[in-house]
């Protein structure tokens, strides 16, 4: 009986790649709880909320094709951390815009 060889993954590689995933699963949750929960701290109405989260899982259905496609033809690990590296820096850049319209009064000290 054969045995199905386990290649071993380096340590360092498992830490990149479990740091990448829980960024992006921050970012995304952020924008499903936090929004919702806070309506009124961001000046929009519910029925806005609604239509940003539909819309973000429209363009998420549409984009699913294209992203296989650039997948099967390039391989896994460059689109997956480049998609990754682009939802990191627009959930970043999103909670920096958010901190500095924040309706919350800052005091100097």
């Amino acid at each position: 009986m054969g045995m199905v060889a386990i290649q071993r993954i380096a340590p360092r590689r498992v830490v990149l790649v479990t740091a990448v995933i829980a960024a992006v699963i921050m970012g995304d949750s952020m924008i499903y709880n936090v929004l919702p929960a806070n309506v009124s701290s961001f000046g929009v109405s519910v029925g806005l909320v609604g239509v940003l989260l539909s819309a973000d899982r429209f363009v998420r259905l549409a984009s699913n094709p294209p992203a296989a496609w650039v997948i099967q033809r390039f391989g896994t690990p460059g689109p997956v951390y480049l998609g990754s590296a682009i939802f990191i820096l627009a959930a970043l850049g999103s909670f920096i815009l958010g901190f500095l319209h924040s309706p919350i009064k800052r005091t100097s000290p």
